[in-house]
This record gives C-alpha cells, structure tokens and sequence, in this order.
C-alpha cells in the first residue's frame, strides 16, 4: 500500500490536522470537540511515523535503516525535551494557554505553507507523479 500511498500529500494532510487541533484547543472549544480533536493527535503521527521511516529508507538506505531511524528519535527526544520546557515556560507567564495556541497554529501554519510549496515546486519539476 505504501507505494501507492503520496507520501507528500500524507504531509500536507497531517499538517492541517495538526493546524485543525491547535486551532480547537486554543479557541478553548467544548468539551466532545476537544476530545474527538484529541484523536487528530494519533492519526496525525501515525501519519509522520510513516512519512519519517519513507525519507530515512531514502536517505541512507535499508541497510542503515535502523540507525536512521535511532538517529531520528534521538533528535526527536531532544527536541521534545527542549519545547516542553519552553512550552511550559510560556504557558506559566502568559497564565493561560491562549498564547501558547496562537505560537503553535502560526508555526504550524508556516509548516503547511512550506510543505504545500515544496509540493508545488517538486510536482513543477516532475519528482512527485
């Protein structure tokens, strides 16, 4: 299936579902719609997990696949370390999470645009089929 699958179009998807969640949590929607946007966080990385094990296969290859892919979650580890502190940070001086929301969609908006684009350039180029 993951041949037939576009993985660029699977990132631009799970970009706007992440858009779509920050957006439901920092509007502080009702109580059902939190929690069935709480879902989008699963399908949302089920989608990355898929997209991120694509490029490092591409990138260095079956055979160092597994190293690729301990690499990838190291980098990952140490970025969640970092913005869960900063996060928090934010949300404590703010004294909500209004703030905090807004940083996310703009920074999360930023990533769609930027993904769509490089779409754009590489469907233009004839990379993507």
């Amino acid at each position: 299936i993951s041949k037939k699958v576009n993985t660029e179009i699977l990132l631009v998807i799970a970009a706007l579902l992440l858009v779509f969640r920050f957006m439901i949590n920092g509007l502080y929607a009702s109580l059902p719609l939190v929690i069935i946007c709480a879902g989008l966080r699963g399908i949302t990385y089920s989608i990355m997990i898929h997209i991120s094990f694509e490029k490092v296969l591409n990138i260095v290859g079956p055979k160092n696949s597994t190293l690729g892919v301990m690499f990838m979650t190291l980098c990952y580890s140490i970025f969640l370390f970092v913005f869960n502190n900063l996060d928090g940070s934010i949300i404590e001086s703010a004294g909500n999470y209004t703030p905090f929301y807004t940083l996310m969609v703009c920074l999360s908006a930023i990533g769609v645009i930027l993904t769509f684009i490089q779409y754009i350039i590489k469907k233009d180029k004839n990379v993507i089929k």
